[in-house]
């Protein structure tokens, strides 16, 4: 029987989206958010996170793995046949650790912030449109 559980990357989509909602504003409440405005607002630092992401993590992935696949197609006996194999793949699990842990400290640094937000979205009155 096949496997039915989401992806990891599509759960880790569905959490970074709904964060970004979360951060950018909720559709019904107040657009007065007292918190949100002396931060210079979320939006900066999710934009700046996109263009770290975009801008660096994702050419530099990309590239080191047509470097490795380029390499592995033109030295096969280095990579495969002696076993050497493992260094390319110890990178890309050394690379995926290193930007686990940028995430995790991306979150643990934004948390706060969106837990004061909600706090003060919850306080906050109702659009009367």
């Amino acid at each position: 029987m096949r496997n039915r559980r989401l992806p990891a990357g599509v759960c880790s989509g569905a959490m970074i989206v709904t964060l970004i909602m979360l951060l950018t504003g909720s559709p019904g409440i107040s657009q007065e958010k007292p918190l949100y405005n002396r931060l210079g607002g979320y939006d900066a630092i999710a934009e700046r996170e996109q263009r770290l992401n975009l801008g660096f993590f994702m050419p530099a992935t990309i590239a080191f793995n047509l470097v490795a696949m380029i390499a592995v197609r033109f030295q096969t006996v280095f990579f495969i046949e002696k076993g050497h194999h493992v260094i390319v793949a110890s990178l890309q699990l050394a690379a995926a650790f290193g930007y686990w842990l940028y995430g995790m400290r991306f979150f643990a640094r934004i948390i706060p912030l969106v837990i004061e937000t909600r706090r003060e979205w919850r306080e906050a009155p109702l659009h009367a449109d």
